[in-house]
């Protein structure tokens, strides 16, 4: 069932697969080079050695890993007891074209898909090996998800009761994390996890940033018109790049402390209760140069599209009408005494979003960026509505 939609974008879409753009820094690690470039880190180019063969469109590893990542999520629903709410859960990922599309078309989302998946099941199984291992890759693929990976092992740590020998391991994102940023000064020289963050933070504390979230696709928004430039002739590598950027952010944000405020409450906004998709809007459309006007280019809006936004639209809305009675729900629940500790693997399937909201506000958010730890919630709350149920029939038998 899952690959049905799978089929069906394979057959109608007309962008390319960008999984090649790994295809450089994969061969440099098979010839067992440092990667030259730094500037995305080397998670997903790790996960396509298999299939470097397989160029120049990466087909096979697009459908491998979309595979595997739906039957870790099947294994990750196979904790819900009630039949209903599992196979409810195990319908959102299917029913959701937008996450099926970025899968196919994004050169990182199906890496993040098995990543995180794979991330989270390690925990619901007591494998901290593959916990370790699944969130090293994860944060090599999208570095945003340091924050999770530090969290969660802390607070692994703490609260699960295992043989210390085995609780230690999910301390080791806590060493990971100076080795990495030593490296990468050592190859690279800049303590940056990768250097694209300067740019990242620069397109994010833009002067007109708010103008272009949640409407517009905001890289080509900011960039048509030289928005974003920087004088080439101020750095000789990424590193330099990368500093002459987050300097440019850091000065956008003291100048124009208005269109920044302006700027979060948009991020706060898109990131928990907007429920169309991030651009709104396929097509080209960007600010002038004298930012006077917005140029309306090829705007794409055929059926294809317009259908993937209404019934992605019709998912996030009922995502986000189910997901606060539930937090709710285990949040009151959570205040009797060891709850949060027999539970704690209900709660773990929340961490990915609800840390995500911390880069999310830091740089800014899109719905490639969010669509995977979403579609843990569902999960999330079909466990809460079974376990409520279930107390619920036995206070009544009682």
């Amino acid at each position: 069932m899952c690959l049905v939609p799978m089929l069906i974008i394979t057959i109608t879409s007309d962008l390319p697969t960008l999984l090649g753009n790994w295809e450089i820094k994969s061969r440099e690690i098979l010839n067992l080079t440092i990667p030259s470039s730094n500037f995305y880190p080397a998670g997903s180019a790790l996960m396509l050695l298999p299939f470097v063969w397989d160029g120049p469109d990466f087909i096979t590893a697009v459908y491998f890993y979309y595979s595997l990542g739906a039957f870790i999520y099947w294994k990750i629903c196979e904790t819900i007891s009630s039949k209903k709410f599992r196979l409810a859960a195990l319908a959102a990922l299917p029913v959701n074209p937008y996450l099926v599309w970025l899968c196919y078309t994004s050169q990182d989302t199906v890496f993040e898909f098995v990543s995180l998946l794979s991330l989270v099941l390690a925990i619901l199984k007591n494998r901290p090996i593959l916990f370790v291992i699944s969130g090293f890759i994860l944060v090599l693929t999208r570095p945003s998800y340091w924050v999770l990976f530090l969290v969660l092992g802390i607070f692994l740590y703490i609260i699960l009761k295992i043989p210390n020998k085995l609780r230690i391991i999910y301390l080791a994102p806590c060493f990971i994390l100076p080795v990495n940023i030593l490296y990468n000064y050592y190859n690279y020289e800049s303590f940056s996890i990768a250097n694209e963050a300067g740019m990242t933070a620069y397109f994010s504390y833009n002067k007109y940033y708010y103008l272009s979230h949640p409407k517009f696709d905001m890289d080509v928004f900011l960039s048509k018109e030289g928005h974003m430039e920087v004088n080439v002739s101020e750095y000789n590598t990424e590193a330099e790049m990368n500093q002459i950027y987050t300097r440019k952010a850091l000065d956008s944000i003291r100048e124009n402390p208005k269109e920044t405020v302006m700027g979060l409450l948009q991020k706060f906004d898109s990131y928990i209760f907007d429920i169309q998709k991030i651009p709104h809007l396929p097509g080209e459309y960007f600010l002038s140069s004298d930012a006077s006007k917005i140029v309306i280019g090829d705007q794409r809006l055929e059926w294809k599209f317009v259908a993937g936004n209404l019934i992605y639209a019709v998912n996030r809305a009922f995502l986000v009408f189910l997901l606060f009675p539930a937090l709710f729900i285990f949040y009151i629940r959570s205040r009797n005494k060891n709850f949060l500790q027999l539970n704690f693997k209900t709660a773990v399937l929340t961490f990915p979003w609800i840390f995500g909201l911390i880069p999310g506000l830091m740089f800014y958010t899109e719905t490639r960026f969010k669509i995977v730890s979403e579609l843990l919630l569902i999960p999330f709350i079909c466990l809460v509505f079974t376990q409520f149920k279930l107390s619920d029939k036995l206070g009544s038998q009682t």
